[in-house]
Parts: structure tokens; sequence; C-alpha cells
């Protein structure tokens, strides 16, 4: 089994983990805290808030999540994911909830592989095409 993870970074996982729930369904199997660890220290430059880990099932793929600290993070040109949807309502529908923020690179069209196709980079820097297939 291969499984994608995606970092997040300024603290926004949470977020886009909500953001994947509301345009794909996505479900959560697990989160851990920064405060969840064992040798978490709270030293008033942290709360402990950071998602560590977080597992969900997005599209029925299991994919991995967490806040990532890196502050040179190259965004929206190493992982491209695709996702799939049964109808063009569907692909739309994902779109318009993913537009907010995003640097949209296609907007919702047919095209000669999928009767409905469109591509941008979320607010989070994670690249989505997304189609009928």
């Amino acid at each position: 089994m291969l499984v994608p993870s995606i970092n997040i970074t300024n603290g926004k996982c949470a977020e886009a983990i909500e953001l994947y729930q509301r345009a794909f369904g996505a479900i959560i199997r697990h989160i851990s805290y920064e405060k969840d660890s064992p040798e978490f220290i709270a030293d008033g430059a942290t709360n402990g808030s950071a998602i560590m880990h977080a597992s969900i099932t997005l599209l029925g793929n299991r994919v991995e999540m967490s806040d990532d600290d890196d502050p040179t993070p190259i965004t929206g040109n190493v992982l491209n994911l695709h996702a799939y949807f049964p109808t063009d309502d569907e692909v739309c529908r994902a779109f318009d909830i993913l537009k907010e923020g995003a640097k949209i690179e296609e907007t919702p069209k047919p095209e000669f592989w999928s009767s409905m196709y469109a591509r941008l980079v979320d607010r989070f820097g994670v690249k989505w095409h997304l189609m009928v297939g």
C-alpha cells in the first residue's frame, strides 16, 4: 500500500481537513495532536494544538496529513492529487468549495479525456486535478 502524506504549513492542517471533508466527503480515521505526545512540554511558544499525525479516508483512499513547520516549503509542484468524481456536477461542486484562496489553473470545462475537468492549487498549496472518471 502506498499512502500519500500532505504536510500543511502555518498550522492549518485542521482547516485543510475540514475543507476536504466538505469538498470530498473525507472521513477522519485518527488525529494525534502535539499535546498528546508524552514528550510534549508546554513552553508558551506552543499550545500543543498542532496536528502531528492525521489519517483520513479521501475518496476511498487513505491519506496522511500533518502540520508542517518547514520554513521554506515548496508548494503546488511536487505533488499532484487527481480526484475522480462520477458526475460533472460533483466536479463543479468540489471546485467551488476549493477555489476560495486558491490559485486557479483551469476552471471546470469539458476536455477530451473527461466530460468535466478543473485544476487548482488550494490555499494550502496542494495541487488538485478534479475530473469525471
